[in-house]
């Protein structure tokens, strides 16, 4: 998928129920604590701590990673007298923490290269994420190498994502005025054209902007870069505050603070803020959510650093106590708080989810069960062409999964049925709860039998559309032994309504447990960017059962 932050969002939403152990979740981690104390309702206000995952830190490694270093912090090689600051070889290590615990490094190379010509520059480097989920240790490595002019605009560029058995590849070309983007996954290629704006940046974006003129207090720039994660086009604006004094490894410094505006291809926004030094040099990076921060340090600190055991499911629920069992009810009334600018728009709102202001950071969402038995069509909803066809993540077409698809169609009565034996054969099938995957195509995941729940929801994807049942994937909270925890289902349109399936349940359907944020079809080199404003809501929302109704 696109890029490290991906992977990392996609981590949030795997909860596994049917693998997970009968015993209380385990204790959280002092700073977590504390941080998830804000969240169930400690009096004081939740401070927006500003961080996107290693997610995203390497979501602008593009747009603004790379800071020149101090003697102390990096090292830079010897190059000419007069050369300009973007002609200047450099290795550079920013140490990542998520939630205030340390879970990775970045490094980046810039040198000059000769060929295709001097007048061009080399960008390389990785990013590495180590925490755990469910106990189980994960890994997520990306690498990026990135050709560009001296001046910072790009020619073409490489990035792979690789955890456990996933692999994807990203391959980018400037042709003429346009940005070719071809991902590859599971022997498979798709393609995607951007255009490319006039002195669009590269991979280092912001920085190179720093390098060549620092900007002074309530200044603003506005440019466009390449972003590494979306692997496509972006769009900045970048508004200096004024001079702040801050703790770094080396102690404390005076330096400048930026607010940073990225518009993503889909309309989709970032806020990130950085700190940088007269010469420009950002010291410090912290993205808007969930808290990540990235600071620079010396390549022995970034190598010797002693990661967290953070584990991104445990450690990351939202506690919620239920009067009673969720799944026999008809419908649930829950309030939702948090000091979110529209919070409510961030919710999903539909015939069976509807959501309604009540105040002030406070919404009341009301889930209805939708049951794929007994719908008459009377929602009269509809599908998109994206959501029937299959793409490089739901290979509906590949022969080994419509030889099973068309061994179900042949023996069910009407779509319901069918629809309901589908959940039930991946539910059997994918047996291994493989907590150290990244997110695998569903492809794989029937080669492999293997996965959790984006695995689940992707096979059963698949198999709905080469059962002409148009399908997409829905991302959300599913409620589980008090706590809600971040999770990915499916949706099947069923007799003209659009109904939840978890294949990592195998209930028949889901209840009304399930609170939905946001859905996609997976179709495109960025499918999952879709759910990016989700990000919005981790960390920063509590949630109450105010009501279950039953029949």
């Amino acid at each position: 998928m696109p890029g490290l932050w991906v992977a990392l969002l996609r981590k949030f939403f795997e909860a596994d129920m049917r693998n997970r152990a009968e015993k209380p979740p385990r204790g959280m981690p002092t700073a977590i604590k504390n941080w998830c104390g804000r969240v169930v309702g400690e009096p004081r206000p939740w401070v927006f701590l500003m961080m996107i995952c290693l997610l995203i830190e390497v979501i602008p490694v593009g747009c603004v990673g790379q800071a020149q270093p101090s003697a102390a912090s990096a090292r830079t090689a010897q190059t000419p007298a007069g050369s300009k600051p973007s002609q200047q070889a450099r290795e550079l290590w920013y140490l990542q923490s998520l939630f205030g615990e340390t879970v990775g490094y970045e490094r980046i190379s810039v040198r000059s290269v000769d060929d295709p010509s001097p007048a061009f520059r080399k960008v390389e480097g990785e990013v590495v994420l180590r925490v755990k989920r469910m106990g189980t240790p994960v890994s997520v490595v990306t690498r990026y190498r990135a050709l560009e002019t001296c001046e910072g605009h790009p020619r073409e560029f490489t990035v792979t994502v690789e955890q456990g058995k996933a692999l994807a590849e990203y391959r980018g070309r400037v042709d003429g005025k346009q940005l070719v983007v071809e991902t590859i996954v599971a022997g498979r290629t798709a393609q995607q054209t951007f255009d490319l704006p006039k002195d669009c940046r590269g991979f280092l974006g912001l920085q190179d902007c720093l390098w060549e003129k620092p900007m002074q207090p309530h200044e603003v720039r506005e440019f466009s870069c390449l972003m590494l994660g979306v692997n496509g086009v972006c769009w900045a604006k970048a508004h200096s505050r004024d001079f702040e004094v801050i703790q770094l490894p080396e102690g404390k410094s005076r330096v400048l603070r930026i607010e940073i505006t990225y518009t993503l291809p889909g309309k989709q926004r970032i806020e990130q803020t950085v700190w940088v030094d007269s010469s420009g040099t950002i010291v410090k990076q912290r993205m808007d959510s969930p808290p990540v921060d990235a600071v620079l340090v010396t390549r022995e600190r970034a190598l010797q650093e002693r990661f967290s055991s953070l584990d991104l499911i445990e450690d990351i629920r939202i506690p919620a106590r239920a009067p009673e069992d969720l799944r026999g009810a008809r419908r649930a009334v829950y309030h939702i708080k948090g000091q979110i600018e529209g919070l409510a728009e961030l919710l999903a709102s539909g015939t069976n989810q509807q959501v309604r202001p009540l105040a002030e950071g406070v919404v009341e969402l009301t889930v209805t069960l939708r049951r794929p038995r007994g719908i008459t069509g009377s929602c009269a909803e509809q599908a998109t062409r994206d959501e029937m066809e299959p793409n490089l993540w739901i290979q509906s077409d590949a022969s080994q999964i419509r030889t099973i698809a068309e061994s179900f169609a042949k023996n069910a009565n009407e779509p319901s049925e069918l629809a309901v034996a589908l959940e039930r054969y991946v539910f059997q099938t994918v047996k291994n709860r493989d907590y150290n995957q990244t997110f695998l195509s569903a492809l794989d995941v029937l080669n492999t039998k293997e996965g959790d729940c984006t695995e689940h929801a992707v096979l059963l994807a698949a198999l709905a559309r080469a059962c002409n049942i148009p399908s997409r994937v829905a991302v959300g909270l599913v409620h589980h032994r008090d706590a809600f925890y971040y999770h990915m289902w499916t949706e099947l349109l069923v007799n003209g309504c659009w109904i939840g399936f978890d294949a990592t349940r195998g209930y028949g359907g889901i209840d009304v447990g399930y609170i939905k944020f946001g859905h996609d079809s997976l179709a495109g080199a960025d499918a999952m960017a879709a759910f990016l404003p989700m990000t919005k809501l981790l960390g920063q929302i509590r949630i109450e059962i105010v009501k279950l109704e039953r029949d």
